[in-house]
């Protein structure tokens, strides 16, 4: 990496133009959150050299992947003609069972998914005739066969596995993936506040950029972070459907907390896991806080089926077909290649995730008392 120079956004899309070669970003929207991200790495006094560069270079990459995204919808007319009609969303709390219900709906051949290996190179847009074999799929694959063991223990990954929206609204310089390696700073108080018209506009884009040449009947999407996001979900996608999984914050925010530590010892060596609670305690909270305050008002109601972990993790194919009932979508052609997903995807094929709530200064009823309303509202099952 070797750069240890403060990150400038003006700069870094003079560099991404000259090493792609590419000019159209796109509404110039996410320039905003781009300067924030920048400064907010520029201001972090805690953050070490090597972790400085590979914000840049994380920075980098995105604007590259955004350019091609544009660039190839100037190219292929048929990437603007593309209508998103009735996707299911998937979102909650992470560490509630989205992966698991995630990879099952994808399954069905005739639902279309972001898979990681298109998020991590968008261009050219995907083709059917290759889907399998598209030699992407191969280079994603070997950086994913780098990561730890224990990374995989806490969530698996796959090449060709269904991924999160995070990745596609990173584009647009507003997403966690953007906070997981970091700490809490003005970027996070940004994110809270900002217009997340850009994000999605984006995510609208970037689904009709796979579909054009690899069209599929509906999307079946995942993000826990779209908690903080419903309102713009159904302004962009009005007939949308959101299944919204809900697990005892007690066991989850300790989860969460061990999943993202790992991300952030990588950029600073050692951090510490108190603060680190405190931080993923005020952000999920708060988005937890936003989704209900929306519900609470929300003409979509109807249009969103709550789920629970417990259920999800007992009784995976009666939750599907649950949810395939609520869609009006008949199961019976999905049922197998589903089956074989859960036996090829056991609990804990990569290994038991071991984790403290104490070691990130949580106490589980503590938190069940922070979170109780939220657990009334839903029955979560506690304890």
């Amino acid at each position: 990496m070797g750069f240890a120079v403060p990150l400038d956004a003006r700069q870094l899309m003079a560099e991404a133009e000259a090493v792609s070669g590419l000019g159209d970003w796109g509404d110039h929207a996410f320039v905003d959150g781009l300067t924030q991200f920048c400064r907010a790495i520029n201001r972090d006094a805690d953050l070490p050299s090597v972790g400085l560069a590979g914000a840049r270079d994380m920075a980098l990459r995105l604007l590259t992947q955004r350019l091609a995204l544009y660039g190839d919808r100037s190219a292929y007319p048929e990437i603007r003609r593309q209508e998103i009609r009735r996707p299911v969303f998937i979102t909650g709390l992470p560490r509630s069972g989205s992966t698991l219900l995630h990879g099952l709906l994808a399954q069905d051949p005739r639902a279309r998914s972001i898979t990681t290996w298109e998020h991590d190179d968008v261009s050219p847009p995907a083709r059917a005739e290759t889907f399998l074999t598209d030699p992407r799929i191969a280079r994603t694959q070997a950086r994913l066969d780098t990561l730890s063991p224990e990374v995989l223990k806490i969530h698996d990954m796959g090449a060709t596995l269904p991924d999160e929206c995070n990745f596609v609204t990173a584009l647009a310089f507003q997403s966690i993936n953007l906070l997981s390696r970091f700490h809490r700073s003005s970027y996070v108080e940004w994110y809270l506040q900002a217009e997340d018209a850009p994000a999605f506009e984006l995510h609208r884009h970037a689904l009709q950029h796979m579909q054009a040449f690899c069209p599929r009947e509906w999307w079946v999407l995942k993000s826990p972070p779209h908690i903080f996001h419903l309102a713009r979900i159904f302004e962009t996608y009005p007939d949308a459907r959101v299944v919204f999984l809900h697990r005892d914050p007690g066991v989850t925010l300790p989860s969460i907390g061990s999943l993202f530590a790992r991300g952030k010892r990588q950029t600073y060596g050692s951090i510490d896991l108190f603060r680190h609670g405190r931080e993923t305690l005020a952000w999920w909270s708060s988005g937890l806080e936003r989704a209900m305050a929306f519900r609470a008002a929300s003409p979509f109601e109807r249009q969103i089926r709550d789920v629970h972990y417990e259920a999800i993790e007992e009784r995976p194919m009666d939750v599907v077909a649950a949810i395939y009932d609520w869609l009006g979508i008949d199961l019976e052609p999905a049922l197998g290649s589903m089956r074989r997903f859960l036996d090829e995807h056991p609990k804990n094929r990569r290994g038991v995730h071991f984790y403290a709530a104490a070691d990130y200064g949580f106490e589980p009823s503590d938190l069940r008392r922070r979170f109780a309303t939220y657990i009334k509202a839903y029955a979560i099952p506690t304890g």
